[in-house]
């Protein structure tokens, strides 16, 4: 696992972590040393930690408290990239009240400022004053979607049929680039295309085309913060059709194009990214939604 610290304050720091781990079930323990803010940008882990399972995927925010012991398995063969904050307890309950040890999933919007916001931080000589107010911007971003109780539709299905769902977060999370089929998808984890797509939406609150196309964005928008400017390669490679279906769909979650995005990201400022964290109306489902535990 590779570390790059990209800004370090009194209040929070900001790393670009790497887990180049193979597909593997749980590995040796660990603790963490301070409150944690892990925002994964590409590929899925499972974590085990207080007392309980949590698949973590593309768009996530996963809260860790000061001397959780945890373990983590990896669904897939590609590890996975996230955007590490870390500071002091008090700070991050402020911002997103007591959720240690709980996952969350991002807006798109929000999702698209990690990027942004890393990309910028790794690309450009940032004021320490004016990272630290990013950082803290964005954890105040994502306190809505931590907002209120955690709610699970899984805990009413046999959990025979919630596996199952969780064996298809990892399948698609492990190549999502993938030209997937819903019977493709139903025959590998054996069961009916119909019961899948009924369960995995009643567990994870979302469709298993709209979760693909998370995944899918989520590489696109990682691979543009890392220098990616060839978009047409990109969109196919990323999982869709040609460009223009690329384009369409990015536009449609995000409310920007693609090219529009790569410009931010090639020119980061910093008054771009306080007006991407300012409070937006939205009715996109993907608002608060709970990261569905094992």
């Amino acid at each position: 696992m590779s570390h790059a610290e990209l800004t370090s304050g009194d209040l929070v720091s900001v790393y670009d972590v790497a887990c180049h781990a193979p597909r593997s079930g749980y590995v040796i323990s660990d603790v963490t040393a301070v409150t944690e803010v892990v925002l994964l940008r590409r590929g899925a882990f499972v974590i085990d930690a207080c007392g309980k399972e949590m698949f973590v995927d593309v768009g996530s925010a996963l809260v860790l408290g000061p001397h959780e012991e945890y373990r983590v398995a990896h669904p897939g063969d590609d590890g996975d990239v996230f955007t590490l904050l870390r500071g002091a307890e008090s700070l991050v309950e402020e911002a997103l009240g007591s959720v240690r040890g709980s996952a969350r999933r991002l807006v798109p919007r929000q999702s698209l400022v990690v990027g942004l916001f890393t990309n910028s931080l790794r690309s450009a000589c940032w004021d320490p004053l004016e990272a630290e107010e990013i950082a803290l911007l964005l954890l105040a971003s994502i306190g809505d979607a931590f907002r209120g109780p955690e709610s699970s539709s899984e805990g009413s299905l046999p959990k025979l049929r919630s596996r199952r769902v969780d064996r298809t977060r990892a399948l698609l999370a492990s190549a999502p680039a993938s030209p997937w089929r819903l019977a493709n998808i139903a025959r590998e984890v054996g069961c009916s295309p119909f019961h899948l797509a009924r369960d995995f939406r009643r567990v994870t609150g979302e469709t298993i085309g709209t979760y693909l196309l998370r995944l899918r964005l989520g590489i696109a928008i990682d691979r543009m913060a890392g220098g990616e400017d060839d978009l047409a390669s990109l969109a196919v490679e990323s999982g869709f059709s040609h460009h223009s279906h690329f384009t369409s769909r990015f536009h449609r979650v995000f409310g920007l194009t693609p090219s529009t995005a790569r410009s931010a990201m090639s020119r980061p400022r910093v008054d771009d990214l306080r007006s991407l964290l300012s409070p937006q109306p939205s009715n996109n489902r993907y608002a608060g939604a709970r990261v569905t535990a094992l």
